[in-house]
């Protein structure tokens, strides 16, 4: 993961959620999949899954099975590694802090054509994005295994006036995408440390860096 003392976001994609799985076994795949992905990113280091919106342990993985069912018959270290990092069921207030100044005045939403017949707000990619985090999605369609993800960006900037761009947000879903998350993550520490000597002096101390600013 790079530097461990910096916390890592994962923020559940929801819309990976919408198309739930034919059988509890499929809905099970589904989850593990993820799980064991966030696991070989994370690589022992402190990290946290949170949701906005949809709460992760009612999500419906398959008709009538949801995560909160899965865990009572989870392998005990999937079901330790959830249970570790998405205790909570509201975002943590470092998190919310993170976001507060940014995400109301900011929308993310899927490219034109990617979602037709529902909204194509894409609230959790969005705030893994502002977070410099890693979307966490189920395998449920291929667009979802993609490591990175085009989101349009809008935002009201400084004097009130509409902005929009189009953004890339990271994304996890399968153990396959380890190498190329992990690679894209230190990168992105490596830049951050480059272009901030105060970050870079305090990361030379071992002191936990706060979390980035999007820029």
């Amino acid at each position: 993961m790079g530097d461990q003392g910096a916390k890592l976001w994962f923020v559940f994609n929801e819309l990976s959620a919408r198309k739930r799985a034919d059988s509890q076994i499929e809905g099970r795949r589904r989850l593990e999949s993820m799980l064991g992905a966030i696991a070989g990113v994370m690589r022992g280091g402190p990290a946290e899954l949170v949701s906005i919106g949809d709460r992760l342990w009612g999500c419906e993985l398959a008709v009538g099975y949801t995560v909160a069912d899965w865990t009572a018959t989870a392998a005990p270290e999937l079901k330790g590694l959830l249970l570790g990092i998405a205790t909570k069921t509201e975002f943590p207030v470092e998190a919310g802090d993170a976001l507060s100044d940014r995400f109301h005045l900011s929308e993310f939403h899927l490219p034109d054509g990617m979602e037709s017949e529902r909204s194509s707000e894409a609230r959790g990619l969005g705030a893994a994005y502002l977070l410099r985090g890693v979307g966490a999605s189920l395998p449920s369609e291929p667009r979802w295994t993609q490591t990175r993800l085009a989101l349009r960006h809008s935002w009201l900037d400084d004097e009130g006036r509409d902005r929009e761009d189009t953004i890339d947000a990271l994304n996890l879903a399968e153990p396959i995408q380890v190498s190329e998350v992990s690679r894209a993550l230190l990168q992105r520490s490596q830049h951050a440390l480059a272009s901030d000597p105060i970050d870079l002096a305090s990361y030379k101390k071992g002191r936990v860096l706060s979390t980035p600013q999007v820029g």
